[in-house]
């Protein structure tokens, strides 16, 4: 998740959903790069984690929510979570409209994707 353009890849070849498993590092990764990697690409986000986390994490999804007029920017930024306990064996359901993720709009004329040039990202896109 600290690398953007893997998620910005997947975002503009389509991708309305991302699952990532992982083990958490530090819990910046998980509050600051996960949520900045659906927000900028517009993408519902599932990080599935490991019970034995070293960072006493658990897992999480965070929701590509759509764009709603009159939203103050501070809000815009961040996407709804939903985590589970660390440690615990338990699962987290959810319903994901991934039609979300199709709505780029984080602001009036703001579409995080529309500017982005793929053509720099080959190599991640190469087969």
């Amino acid at each position: 998740m600290w690398v953007p353009e893997a998620a910005r890849a997947l975002a503009l070849a389509g991708a309305e959903l991302i699952v990532h498993p992982t083990t958490w590092t530090t819990a910046e990764a998980m509050h600051v790069a996960a949520t900045e990697r659906t927000e900028e690409n517009r993408v519902h986000l599932v990080s599935v984690n490991r019970l034995d986390d070293p960072a006493g994490l658990g897992s999480q999804v965070l929701r590509a929510d759509d764009f709603v007029p009159g939203q103050p920017i501070a809000v815009m930024r961040y996407p709804t979570g939903y985590w589970t306990r660390p440690g615990f064996e338990e699962q987290l359901l959810l319903e994901l409209d991934l039609r979300e993720s199709n709505d780029k709009m984080m602001g009036h004329h703001l579409d995080p994707l529309a500017k982005r040039h793929p053509e720099l990202y080959g190599v991640f896109t190469a087969r």
